[in-house]
């Protein structure tokens, strides 16, 4: 039932963040529903999900920049935060030549 979710773009999937491609395999993917919206058709609980649904939004702008998205863990071996990288040869957006945030307003003075 999972490869059909995903297969038909509802679920997302992240791998964890590491070289090691033995590691990345033995270790479960964390799923992300492709929009918000739909965290309510997986999760029964009935709760208010604000930090799945902040997740979900900012994965989906991640990827819609084209950044390599992977999972990392902590100490205490709890999936922890993403970690991205953008696509080989471009800066992330709103940096400038050092890759440094660049103010994009009004000069003030």
């Amino acid at each position: 039932m999972l490869g059909y979710l995903l297969d038909a773009f509802l679920l997302g999937a992240v791998l964890l963040a590491t070289d090691s491609e033995r590691k990345r395999n033995s270790n479960p993917r964390k799923l992300y529903p492709a929009d918000p919206g739909l965290i309510g058709a997986f999760d029964a609980s009935g709760r208010a999900n604000v930090g799945h649904a902040l997740e979900t939004v900012v994965l989906n702008e991640l990827e819609r920049r084209g950044t390599e998205v992977g999972y990392v863990k902590t100490s205490a071996s709890r999936a922890g935060s993403r970690t991205g990288s953008p696509p080989a040869g471009r800066r992330p957006r709103g940096c400038g030549a050092s890759g440094t945030a660049s103010s994009t307003g009004p000069a003030s003075g």
